[in-house]
């Protein structure tokens, strides 16, 4: 028997087997640690996943003080089923489960583009720590990478909005402006007959669930079908979801943000509004670290903070998160326009005070250690920060209901990666759920012999 204290705000967790009273014969370690711009912090729930015997685990929540179970849950035979590593794809966590649609699973060359989109559906179950590849009941999207992904908790469905797709390595893209729902009790997919002020087909846009509203709301994104050259665009756009129109909104007196793809967004329910952090105008920049708030009720934009002074380097396909108990917005990753490329840190933002604060800060440069060549990381490359994903960009970042963030996949320095971890908000703590198999650096992971920064 494995008993495990205080997972996700619950008191306690005993697992035991179906089959006897046998103990687990394994169990995979978590790693976590916390982190804090307060002077005290308190270390972050925790939860550490396991792999046990070809058995059904049952999972009984407890009191600490009694025997008395609250809940169960059985948990299937571990099949050790997983998806490749993967980035760009587009997902939701409800009632304990990630799920994600996409993807781009080609693995880099070279740090060389090599496009694989997919058109997968998975599952991930926090408490009994398995993935499962789900087959929809009814025909959805093709495989398609770079959309937007939301949450429709109203409902419990996530849509999907725009991506884009191409067959081979070469060529112009496909880009969409559909929109997609896929109901998470019964996985039947459902194409939105949307009318109106529809937004031109794009990828990389930024949006969000504004549940007060019952509306999808997105912001700029690329509406160029090449994959060299990139055209942001500027434009918002809301979608009501009860009549399925479009409208373009944020057109108040006011200026809006400047046009942007791989920004990042959240919906923030005290201010009824979307944040927007930062995004690139191109691939080569320039990059923006600016901070944008558009009030979902009087449909205008404020500038909340120019990025200058302190505030994070620029960078875009980073993820930005809203710790509602502590009323602050916290940004976790992306790729700059420095030496450093991806990045693992992370920065608080006060909406009320327009400052930021930096939380940790990552990786560093190691400037004894530069790249030789392109794509030529020596082992030492960096100045690791212990306990921390390694540094990443365009990975899937999903709220979970018990204040925390699940981060999964992406793209880092050595192609991308296939790890599972959450991000505790309220004190900034790290927890892996689940090890990579690829895609991380030696040094991180303790792997000695390797010639080079990754194994």
């Amino acid at each position: 028997m494995l008993k495990q204290m205080g997972r996700y705000g619950l008191i306690g967790i005993v697992i035991t087997s179906l089959w006897g009273c046998d103990e687990l014969s394994e169990e995979s370690e978590s790693s976590s640690i916390g982190f804090s711009v307060e002077a005290d912090s308190e270390s972050d729930e925790n939860f550490d996943g396991q792999s046990g015997e070809e058995a059904e685990q049952d999972v009984g929540l407890e009191f600490a003080d009694s025997d008395e179970f609250v809940e169960e849950l059985v948990c299937p035979p571990p099949t050790g089923l997983r998806p490749s590593a993967i980035a760009e794809m587009a997902g939701a966590h409800l009632d304990g489960f990630v799920y994600f649609f996409g993807g781009d699973n080609g693995f880099p060359i070279q740090c060389s583009s090599n496009p694989n989109p997919v058109g997968d559906l998975w599952k991930y179950d926090l408490a009994c720590n398995q993935w499962e590849l789900l087959e929809a009941t009814s025909e959805g999207p093709g495989a398609r990478t770079r959309s937007l992904g939301v949450l429709d908790s109203t409902h419990q469905r996530l849509l999907l909005f725009g991506g884009r797709y191409r067959a081979g390595k070469e060529g112009e893209y496909t880009i969409y402006n559909e929109t997609w729902a896929l109901d998470l009790n019964t996985l039947e997919w459902e194409q939105l007959p949307t009318t109106g002020q529809k937004p031109s087909p794009r990828w990389s846009t930024a949006g969000v669930y504004d549940s007060e509203r019952h509306q999808l709301v997105i912001t700029g994104g690329n509406i160029g079908t090449s994959g060299l050259n990139y055209f942001p665009s500027g434009d918002t756009f809301a979608l009501d979801l009860d009549t399925l129109e479009w409208r373009e909104i944020g057109g108040g007196a006011g200026p809006g943000p400047a046009d942007r793809l791989f920004a990042a967004s959240a919906y923030d329910r005290n201010r009824s509004a979307m944040v927007l952090v930062g995004g690139t105008t191109n691939f080569f920049g320039p990059m923006l670290n600016d901070v944008w708030l558009l009030d979902l009720q009087s449909e205008e934009w404020s500038l909340l903070h120019m990025g200058t002074g302190k505030a994070p380097e620029k960078r875009f396909w980073g993820s930005v998160h809203v710790d509602a108990e502590n009323d602050r917005y916290v940004l976790f990753g992306g790729h700059d326009d420095g030496i450093l490329g991806n990045r693992n840190d992370l920065w608080v933002f006060t909406p009320d005070a327009e400052i930021w604060g930096r939380a940790t800060g990552g990786d560093e440069f190691n400037p004894e250690s530069p790249a030789p060549g392109f794509c030529d990381f020596p082992v030492n490359f960096v100045v690791m920060e212990e306990d921390s994903p390694e540094r990443r960009s365009m990975h899937l970042a999903v709220a979970d209901e018990a204040g925390g963030v699940l981060i999964v996949g992406g793209k880092t320095d050595c192609g991308i990666v296939d790890d599972v971890w959450r991000l505790g908000l309220s004190n900034l703590s790290w927890e892996q759920l689940q090890e990579p198999t690829v895609g991380v650096s030696c040094e991180r992971y303790g792997i000695e012999g390797c010639d080079g920064f990754c194994f």
